[in-house]
């Protein structure tokens, strides 16, 4: 019997039932991920993530009660090594809180109104984040904006290899 590849587990936390579904349709598009869990806000995910220890927290900006940069904070409780993508709205506000939130964490910010038009660059970037390895020159901006402290993750790895 072949050993099976453990999936990367990705938990979504998003108030709103229509855009949970959408993105566990896309997460479901690669056979490397698996949703492993769902809370629509953020308390009920501080309770689940210790039991469920995902890879990947997808979070979106605009939570009800504690917002999404208090969730990054808590996060700190239960860290697992997770990576943390804010699911961010476009325009002024959505870029502060996506700053705010790469300083507290999170890995990048992907705008919520590119999803389904770029879902082939939010596959890549799950999959980067799957093999610790982030490459910035595969990401255009417009989608997505990258932590300054893990683009240099390729650079390093590639160096060592090389």
């Amino acid at each position: 019997m072949a050993d099976k590849k453990r999936r990367t587990k990705v938990y979504v936390i998003d108030d709103i039932l229509s855009f949970r579904a959408m993105l566990d349709t896309l997460v479901g598009q690669d056979d490397d991920l698996e949703i492993c869990g769902m809370a629509a806000d953020a308390e009920s995910a501080l309770e689940d993530i210790d039991w469920h220890q995902p890879d990947i927290i997808l979070l979106d900006q605009t939570l009800p009660g504690m917002d999404s940069l208090a969730f990054l904070d808590a996060l700190k409780d239960h860290w697992h090594g997770t990576h943390v993508v804010m699911i961010s709205l476009s325009g002024d506000q959505g870029m502060h809180v996506c700053q705010a939130a790469l300083g507290k964490g999170a890995v990048a910010c992907f705008d919520k109104s590119r999803l389904i038009r770029n879902a082939g660059e939010f596959i890549t970037l799950m999959d980067e984040l799957r093999e610790g390895c982030i490459r910035p020159d595969w990401h255009d901006g417009k989608a997505v904006i990258l932590s300054d402290r893990e683009t240099g993750v390729c650079a390093l790895k590639a160096d060592r290899q090389g």
